[in-house]
């Protein structure tokens, strides 16, 4: 029942998200959206029409019940400067996103996931 209500309901919020804050797709460098396996993953990508790419974090920490936007940020390989939007949704029905820019260099530098 959750799977059917995010691939109904995120793909819309998404959207609105981006046209309220007249943002546009191509100018994020990288999409952090939390799921908890990687077939949700790869179909909630496939409605949002994004590029998807294996869960590294999941293949190595397995099958999140949390958020686990906070290690892929740690986790994340690219450097410098990005532009990222950072989305999850929970079984409360709650749908979020925000979208930020941060300097991965810098992040980096303090983070350690052990």
């Amino acid at each position: 029942m959750t799977f059917s209500f995010i691939m109904q309901n995120y793909p819309t919020f998404f959207q609105e998200f981006f046209e309220h804050f007249n943002l546009e797709k191509t100018n994020f460098d990288e999409f952090f959206i939390h799921s908890s396996d990687n077939f949700s993953k790869q179909k909630l990508y496939e409605r949002l029409n994004l590029n998807f790419i294996q869960d590294n974090i999941l293949k190595n920490y397995g099958n999140t019940t949390i958020n686990k936007l906070p290690l892929e940020l740690a986790s994340y390989t690219g450097g410098g400067d990005k532009q990222i939007f950072l989305g999850s949704f929970g079984t409360g029905i709650t749908l979020n996103a925000c979208s930020l820019k941060i300097n991965f260099d810098k992040l980096q530098s303090f983070i350690k996931v052990v």
